[in-house]
């Protein structure tokens, strides 16, 4: 079984990586999930009012104390995976793809 949890939402559903947030929302996860360790940790939007840099420092506090193993972003851009690597290895990617967010979707190459 793999364990993978994301942290980035605000309760009014705005953006929110501000670092006490994540702490918070990852300690809850591993309490609620009645686990030790989360396998993957992903910030599931990027949040603007934050570096990328921070956001990764905060989640790779969660590696360095054993509650994480791999970390990943949702919907990052490819400046910001660069960025979050350099401060720990970026280990997962998700992007959105839905009929719902076209203008999301990945170009797909030609026949």
């Amino acid at each position: 079984m793999t364990i993978a949890t994301k942290f980035g939402f605000a309760p009014a559903f705005g953006p929110s990586s501000q670092p006490d947030h994540i702490r918070e929302v990852v300690d809850n996860s591993l309490r609620n999930l009645n686990t030790d360790v989360i396998d993957v940790l992903y910030q599931h939007v990027p949040d603007p009012g934050v570096p990328i840099e921070d956001v990764v420092g905060v989640m790779k506090e969660f590696v360095d104390a054993g509650k994480a193993q791999y970390l990943g972003l949702s919907n990052a851009g490819k400046d910001a995976i660069r960025r979050a690597h350099a401060v720990h290895p970026i280990s997962v990617l998700q992007n959105e793809y839905s009929p719902f967010a076209p203008h999301h979707a990945p170009a797909l190459p030609g026949p």
